[in-house]
């Protein structure tokens, strides 16, 4: 082939092929020495994390001679320079055969840079990046070169990207939920539980007391977790745990313990890591005792309810006062029905400072009250209008009769 015909083949050729976790990068221009894309292309990783970009290059579309010190270089520069490059891995065409060197891994800056799995002119070059810093490390600049030899004649493309290393966990980061007195988490039957936020590290050394705490980078993660009581679910902004337990306590104890694995997603990079073994402490009550009183009073009348009354109706008059009083794991629910058929319902949690519920007209008025998910109690009261005289019927007497 001729000069201007390998530069022909090679530009029309050469792309990025897009393959798990790759770079995407469009073709290059035809160029006298080599095209540079400056705007680049940018590679997200976490710390330990591998991912490839394909760089795509018809090799046989090029004729090799052996007594011309024909081959193919692939070198790479940093900082957007490539005024000294540095060889990745070099395949060389000499007896009218490849050589095909081993593959070199360079440390460059906060990751290990290689080109792997080449091994015959298959027409593609693996670049694979995998972090290995502890830190963030951002807008690290990289180019990476291709040289193509033949007959004699040398002609480059240029590949630049932009290389993010992002902090990330391994299995062994710890996330330690740790409360008081031993317990990290308690709940009552039939009611509401909640645990502590726990304490989140990226490293973690028990005997030499030293760690790596995260503190802001929380909405950088997303966290699920496996091993959760039934009732239960995981609060991604600060991974406590709240919800309740169930009246049949099922999956349950008094006293016991979650054991809990993580799936930490990066959500700038992909990257999954699961921590397991991370425990939870809990301890459970038994379902909060009924307490209620209800008291009526109007004129001199009063009247009252409790959770003991054996007597759960009566007929009050709607000029009255009924307040409702009670523990606060209480909740009451009133239904009112009119004379006229319309119906209104309230829900009430109560509190020992009493709450007044409104008995204006005439109808019929069911009230539950129950703690939440276990022990409840229905009163039916009937409603009837503050009864005023309406007519007055006056009688007189006449003179006697002699």
């Amino acid at each position: 082939m001729t000069k201007d015909g390998k530069m022909l083949a090679l530009a029309a050729v050469v792309v990025m092929i897009a393959a798990s976790m790759t770079c995407v990068v469009p073709m290059v221009s035809d160029s006298d020495s080599y095209a540079t894309e400056t705007a680049g292309y940018t590679v997200n990783i976490s710390d330990d994390q591998v991912k490839q970009s394909i760089i795509a290059v018809n090799e046989t579309a090029f004729e090799f001679d052996s007594g011309a010190k024909d081959g193919i270089k692939v070198e790479y520069g940093t900082g957007g320079s490539t005024e000294t490059p540095n060889t990745l891995v070099e395949y060389k065409f000499a007896d009218d055969k490849w050589t095909w060197t081993t593959q070199k891994a360079a440390e460059v800056g906060s990751y290990k840079l290689e080109i792997v799995d080449k091994k015959s002119l298959d027409g593609k070059y693996t670049v694979q990046f995998t972090g290995t810093s502890g830190t963030d490390s951002l807008n690290q600049l990289l180019t990476i070169r291709i040289s193509i030899t033949s007959q004699g004649e040398t002609q480059s493309l240029d590949y630049n990207y932009t290389v993010n290393v992002y902090k990330s966990f391994s299995s062994d980061s710890k996330i330690l939920y740790e409360g008081v007195d031993e317990t990290d988490a308690s709940g009552t039957v039939g009611g509401t539980f909640s645990s502590v936020a726990p304490s989140v590290y990226y490293t973690y050394d028990d005997e030499a007391g030293s760690s790596d705490k995260m503190t802001t980078d929380m909405e950088n993660f997303i966290f699920y977790a496996t091993g959760l009581n039934k009732g239960v679910a995981l609060n991604n902004s600060n991974l406590s745990i709240n919800g309740s337990v169930p009246v049949d306590m099922e999956g349950w104890k008094y006293s016991g313990t979650m054991d809990l694995t993580f799936a930490v997603t990066d959500k700038r990079t992909g990257y999954v890591v699961i921590i397991e073994d991370v425990m939870v402490k809990y301890k459970v009550n038994p379902a909060s005792a009924l307490i209620y009183e209800i008291t009526y009073e109007f004129n001199s009348t009063d009247k009252s309810w409790n959770q003991d009354t054996t007597s759960k109706t009566g007929t009050l008059i709607s000029g009255g006062d009924l307040i409702i009083t009670g523990t606060s794991n209480c909740v009451a629910t009133v239904i009112y029905q009119d004379n006229s058929g319309n119906t209104t319902t309230n829900r009430l949690t109560l509190d020992n400072d009493g709450q007044k519920i409104d008995i204006t007209g005439t109808g019929k008025m069911i009230i539950t009250v129950s703690v939440v998910g276990s022990v409840e109690q229905t009163l039916e009261f009937t409603i009837i209008d503050d009864m005023i005289p309406v007519n007055n019927i006056g009688v007189t007497c006449g003179p006697a009769t002699p």
